[in-house]
């Protein structure tokens, strides 16, 4: 059974946020796990003031996240300096990204669909594993992207760079990394049908990657949040998603 709540803002509230907080989180503790205001949402642990939560009109609801993702199979990968396909487990295989020498590379498109909220955030994160019974060490994923949106709007910078690193954990853990530690910083706004063209790649050499073995990536992944199911316009500008005509 899904359990639903919203929360009414009253005009009490506009004059005495903290104490609005204290009741949405007072809420929030009482539902606890089972809270999703929209269907697969994620709750906060809790917010300080009502801004912390996204509002429709005068209700504030808890954000809906999605993903792009890209399989470890699907990312493009060069003639050399590439990741190899191994056995991981049995006989599973997946693309080791090696960590004793060189630098592992590969290519990735992302096209930016018609359900993303304005003025939000997209993340980066990376699905991993590795093979080694007793590891040490830390793994070191870096990325180069640019983005740009369509319709003639946008030239492609150059890149900017992102990376994250994360303790490898017992043998065959499946890891995920921090959204946090890659978001994607843009001047303008992402809007539908914007491109994320990029790079991901391990490093060996990188003094902050001191794992030296083989680390298997499964999936490459963009957390973003959804506004809407989808824009009634077909080509730019998505008004109905608030996207403003002519905005540069």
């Amino acid at each position: 059974m899904t359990t639903r709540e919203v929360y009414q803002v009253t005009p009490a509230d506009l004059t005495n946020p903290e104490q609005a907080a204290n009741r949405i989180n007072a809420m929030l503790s009482r539902l606890g796990d089972r809270i999703d205001v929209l269907e697969g949402s994620r709750k906060p642990d809790s917010i300080t003031s009502l801004s912390d939560l996204p509002k429709v009109g005068n209700q504030l609801i808890v954000p809906l996240y999605s993903d792009y993702t890209i399989s470890g199979f699907a990312l493009a990968k060069p003639a050399s300096g590439n990741p190899t396909l191994k056995a991981f487990r049995g006989n599973i295989d997946a693309f080791a990204w090696d960590g004793s020498s060189g630098t592992d590379e590969a290519f990735f498109i992302i096209h930016i669909l018609h359900d993303l909220k304005k003025d939000t955030e997209i993340t980066f994160h990376v699905h991993w594993s590795h093979i080694i019974a007793a590891p040490s060490g830390d793994v070191k994923w870096q990325i180069e992207y640019t983005t740009a949106r369509g319709y003639g709007v946008d030239v492609f910078p150059a890149p900017s760079s992102l990376s994250t690193v994360q303790t490898a954990g017992p043998q065959y853990t499946h890891h995920i990394t921090d959204d946090d530690d890659m978001t994607i910083t843009i001047d303008k706004n992402i809007e539908p049908d914007s491109l994320i063209l990029g790079r991901i790649f391990r490093d060996a050499a990188d003094s902050a990657d001191t794992f030296a073995n083989d680390a298997y990536l499964f999936t490459f992944d963009c957390h973003y949040q959804k506004g809407q199911l989808g824009t009634t316009e077909r080509n730019r500008a998505w008004k109905s998603a608030d996207y403003a005509t002519g905005v540069s």
